[in-house]
């Protein structure tokens, strides 16, 4: 195989595919991809290995990292919205990809709302969103015992013991920090990162006000294989709650 096939595969055992999802739902007039927190453009590889050459895909990132390792794979990237070129937004799909989280956790709401605003002013025909979410906080159970239980039970006190208010303030409950714990503690972050990235955000709440000129033509929530295989061999868990959400919207 050449580095073009290895790099196509490593993404697929990373379950890379799940993350688009949306090509078989968008209309087939859609040209331009629009990448939100494109990283290093990884999901390019995967898109045009499946249809190629069918779509112009534009990444968009702050971190100059990204960008620069975009740009060494041959990505169009840019750092912000508003330094997009010229494209035919009712061809277009704007993709949000583990990002949504990311706003709300490292903005400010009034900054994240401004965001959102600028995203919808574009027009894009479709909004392919993707993330982890708090779907629901009913029958959440409660899994405390089983990570007493294990070698993570240290690492799970220390987590709980931090300010719910302050890291979490809309979901400081214990249950819904018991499985942001599970989400995020094979992960090491800097303690900063920890205060501030909140995995299990209701933003599906929000969408009807942010995204009110669009209306939903697919909403489904899910677990993810990879994930629940770890939590089960780690703990002895069979998560049954659904941890992710896809949503498809399309402008009116």
């Amino acid at each position: 195989m050449n580095e073009a096939d290895n790099r196509y595969f490593a993404l697929l055992e990373k379950g890379m595919l799940d993350k688009v999802w949306f090509l078989e739902k968008i209309e087939h007039s859609t040209d331009t991809l629009v990448d939100f927190g494109c990283g290093d453009g990884s999901l390019f590889t995967l898109i045009d290995r499946i249809y190629p050459g069918r779509f112009r895909y534009i990444g968009i990132d702050h971190d100059p990292e990204m960008i620069k390792l975009a740009k060494e794979n041959g990505i169009e990237i840019y750092s912000s919205l508003s330094e997009l070129p010229e494209i035919d937004y009712g061809k277009s799909a704007l993709i949000l990809n583990s990002v949504l989280h990311e706003i709300f956790s490292y903005s400010a709401f009034n900054a994240a709302y401004e965001l959102f605003e600028e995203m919808a002013a574009k027009k894009f025909r479709h909004i392919a969103i993707r993330d982890m979410c708090l779907n629901r906080k009913d029958k959440l159970p409660n899994y405390t015992k089983e990570i007493m239980e294990s070698a993570y039970a240290e690492q799970y006190q220390e987590f709980m013991e931090k300010n719910p208010d302050t890291i979490y303030p809309d979901i400081a409950d214990y249950k819904v920090l018991t499985l942001e714990f599970l989400l995020k503690y094979r992960y090491k972050r800097s303690k900063e990162d920890e205060k501030s990235a909140v995995y299990l955000w209701r933003w599906h709440a929000h969408i009807p006000e942010i995204f009110s000129e669009y209306i939903k033509e697919f909403d489904s929530t899910f677990r993810v294989p990879y994930i629940i295989r770890q939590i089960r061999n780690d703990f002895g868990i069979d998560l049954q709650f659904d941890t992710h959400r896809k949503m498809l919207l399309t402008r009116a």
